[in-house]
């Protein structure tokens, strides 16, 4: 995949099923394989509630990139909950209702976060 230019490289757990070490040690063979010729990521869902601790676990085992999802909202049991609302103060309901009026899909984080701070400076 490097050969080919990509910059980042997920480990994705879609089904949910990946537990602690299994995390780590997939990030960790991963991150070691490329070196710094690509970032590694971490795509978590939520089906045995460990999406934010994988999370954190590959992120210690050197994942650059990680996804996250406001309140977890995702397939299946949903992804790792990012809460951005309270870090900016805004309820979390009405940064929902604005990315739906907005037409945002999976994909647009950092649009949400302008929806964030867009709310936190109007209030």
């Amino acid at each position: 995949m490097v050969d080919a230019g990509c910059e980042c490289v997920y480990v994705v757990d879609s089904a949910g099923a990946l537990v602690l070490d299994g995390v780590t040690d997939r990030v960790a063979a991963l991150v070691q394989e490329l070196g710094d010729e690509a970032q590694v990521g971490f795509h978590a869902h939520d089906n045995l509630g460990l999406a934010v601790a994988n999370s954190v676990l590959a992120h210690r085992a050197g994942a650059r990139q990680l996804d996250g999802s406001l309140r977890g909202l995702g397939a299946g049991a949903g992804n790792a909950k990012t809460e951005l609302g309270e870090r900016y103060g805004v309820p979390a309901h009405e940064i929902l209702i604005e990315a739906g009026r907005r037409g945002y899909v999976g994909g647009q984080e950092d649009l949400i976060i302008d929806i964030a701070v867009g709310w936190a400076q109007a209030t």
